[in-house]
């Protein structure tokens, strides 16, 4: 029985490294004033020429960027992406994946004329966080918050209610050092016999957990994978 394998029989079946479920910085620094800022059911898209693809999920301002699950979703579809100061990657964050502009704009009529008298940016309290308003309002001119919610021009609104609906650009200049979660991809999991987890190129060669091309948004299944895996190859060896 032959044990020993040429290293382009193993690699054969396997791909580049790439991290994954991981929180990233960003260059704009609205975002890291909204610190422990979070949005229930946020929607990051990505834009290009030929296509868009887009995520939802809870997501949560930082000191450096921002994290949590909708971060580590967007991790896993751009593990083998670039994303460095020199080659940035840009994103556009709507923080209610629900809400379209139409939407928006007519939250916005409706505030305004309900209450006239008062500031804008206290308008906007009512149905966004505190910090995340100021900065908000800052993108949309100076000493634009403290404008009567009657006064504010129909071009202004409409803006607020296209950052709101549209997506406020992101740009992401890197992952955060030392925090992706698990490692995506390396062994095609189309050559691995999934009851024994044996490789199916190179027979009495096992694979499990993160050398597999798997990878999960939340910690626990990663690790039922890890346990799963290794005990079905466990299995298989005892035999």
């Amino acid at each position: 029985m032959r044990l020993i394998y040429t290293s382009r029989e193993i690699m054969t079946q396997c791909y580049s490294l790439g991290p994954s479920l991981s929180s990233f910085l960003t260059q704009e620094t609205w975002i890291h004033r909204c610190s422990w800022v979070s949005f229930a059911n946020a929607w990051l898209i990505r834009k290009n020429d030929t296509q868009q693809q887009s995520v939802s999920w809870p997501f949560l301002c930082t000191h450096f960027g921002f994290s949590g699950p909708v971060a580590f979703v967007l991790a896993a579809h751009c593990a083998f992406e670039a994303i460095t100061k020199e080659e940035p990657f840009s994103i556009f964050l709507k923080p209610d994946s629900q809400k379209s502009i139409s939407d928006w704009d007519k939250i916005l009529v409706s505030l305004c004329h309900d209450y006239p008298k008062k500031q804008i940016q206290t308008v906007l309290w009512s149905v966004l966080p505190k910090s995340f308003v100021q900065e908000l309002c800052a993108m949309i001119g100076e000493n634009f918050w403290e404008q009567q919610a009657s006064q504010i021009s129909r071009i202004d609104r409409q803006q607020l209610a296209g950052l709101l609906g549209n997506g406020i650009p992101l740009t992401l200049i890197g992952r955060r050092p030392w925090d992706e979660f698990v490692t995506a991809w390396w062994v095609a999991t189309t050559h691995i016999n999934p009851k024994t987890m044996e490789s199916t190129i190179c027979p009495w060669l096992f694979f499990g957990w993160e050398v597999l091309d798997i990878d999960g948004v939340t910690g626990g299944y990663n690790l039922q994978v890890a346990r799963s895996t290794w005990m079905l190859a466990a299995h298989t060896l005892s035999q």
